[in-house]
């Protein structure tokens, strides 16, 4: 299992569980915009790992510190990699992914001093020798607190018990990604390598905001969009076959220039986006068809509406 890629086990989503804020048997934390990440350590060895099994230990520098910040010759933790944004307050996926992508030394040292990144650690497979996997979650949270000494590379992940409201809250109104609920005690509660998880339900504060079809491609298909002034972001998913064909049938009156697959549009025509949040580029990021607006309506009424409202 040690310095092995091991699959860790996933979350579903609450849209397909349904998920209280108020549940006694579930743990809430923040749910964190970066890498999901497994370190293994083995003395003064860390090697790191992607949820999709990549050695990325390299990339990493900041990592190297960690081994004595683990009080256990050998463990394997699990959490999220992530860069904080220019005012040090919320994770940024596009400054952790950026980081990841370096190969040459001398660039990755450069950014690990201007964009350093931090191990958000809030599980634990294997510690001292034995797996762990078969303790409660709460037994593994324990032992995490036990064996981690915190510095500005290592943190482990805080978490409520029964009561997520007030985490929903703060994660929202900072516009972090969302939350997480888990199962704290029990069988239901133990770690399955490779499993994706109903104990596990993450929860994602998307929104939906009123963007202008600027053009399309047909293989495959896909509808490009802009807010206002903003960057153009290309949209691939959420369309039905009706929809498709009512978007062909209107576009025809609007073409403009056609550079290579794809034809431009003229302003006229509208629809709805949901998306995760803006982009530090300022593209929509995991956007979303959501149906179209029937009567045109000009880049300044541009309003984001909240999704997900809490009955």
């Amino acid at each position: 299992m040690l310095f092995r890629a091991i699959e860790p086990m996933l979350l579903t989503s609450h849209k397909v569980i349904p998920i209280s804020l108020t549940d006694q048997r579930m743990l809430y934390e923040a749910k964190y915009d970066g890498w999901r990440i497994l370190i293994h350590k083995e003395d003064e060895r860390i090697d790191v790992f992607t949820r999709g099994g990549m050695n990325v230990t390299r990339a990493f520098p900041e990592f190297q510190s960690l081994a004595p910040q683990i009080q256990a010759r050998t463990a394997i933790l699990d959490g999220e990699g992530i860069c904080l944004d220019a005012s040090g307050n919320r994770p940024v996926l596009e400054r952790f992914s950026a980081r990841a992508q370096l190969r040459q030394p001398f660039r990755i040292m450069a950014k690990a001093k201007q964009s350093p990144v931090s191990f958000m650690c809030f599980d634990i497979l294997y510690a001292s020798g034995e797996s762990v996997a078969s303790r409660t979650l709460l037994e593994r949270k324990q032992l995490l607190t036990n064996l981690i000494n915190v510095n500005a590379h290592i943190q482990v992940s805080p978490y409520t018990i029964g009561d997520g409201r007030g985490l929903f809250d703060w994660t929202k109104e900072n516009h972090w990604e969302g939350i997480v609920a888990k199962v704290v005690k029990g069988s239901q509660s133990r770690y399955i390598v490779g499993h994706r998880s109903t104990s596990w339900i993450k929860w994602k504060h998307r929104k939906q905001i009123q963007c202008s079809i600027v053009g399309y491609a047909i293989r495959p298909f896909r509808i490009f969009v802009t807010e206002s002034k903003g960057p153009v972001t290309m949209v691939e998913y959420g369309f039905n076959p009706e929809e498709k064909r009512a978007l062909m049938n209107v576009a025809k009156q609007l073409h403009k220039d056609r550079i290579g697959s794809v034809q431009w549009l003229m302003p006229g025509f509208s629809c709805w986006i949901e998306f995760l949040e803006h982009t530090e580029s300022g593209h929509l990021r995991d956007a979303v068809f959501r149906g179209f607006v029937l009567q045109d309506m000009s880049p300044s009424t541009m309003k984001l509406r909240e999704m997900g409202k809490i009955e």
